[in-house]
């Protein structure tokens, strides 16, 4: 599929229905935003999730904000959804039910809570 992207933003258009888990893991951008027209994903305050599961694919690396709250209706976290990405503090929502292998891969996050809904953590 073909993505527009600059050195700050990447969009991704209304064609794409598929997104490759590890396709985004090594794009350094501060916003991933999604046509409005795309059924298939869509972007809130410039992160990336996968509409029908609910799922958080992608927090961007280069996000200025060092602090991040997951959205209360996710349920799961991709593998790599943090990966490169510096946070001071992530606060996981209680509708999470599963973590993805590497979320915090070549990152940094000194302090997390896991729910306690959380009944899968991939290896």
């Amino acid at each position: 599929f073909a993505l527009e992207f600059n050195s700050r933003k990447i969009t991704i258009p209304s064609s794409v229905k598929f997104i490759e888990n590890s396709a985004l893991e090594f794009i350094a951008v501060e916003e991933i935003s999604v046509a409005k027209e795309n059924k298939y994903y869509h972007s809130i305050d410039g992160v990336l999730f996968e509409t029908a599961s609910n799922t958080l694919l992608r927090y961007p690396p280069l996000k200025p904000q060092k602090e991040y709250n997951v959205p209360d209706g996710v349920t799961k976290l991709a593998p790599s959804s943090f990966s490169h990405c510096i946070l001071n503090d992530l606060t996981i929502a209680e509708s999470v039910t599963a973590l993805g292998s590497g979320m915090f891969a070549y990152g940094s996050l000194p302090k997390i809570a896991i729910p306690k809904n959380v009944k899968e953590i991939e290896w």
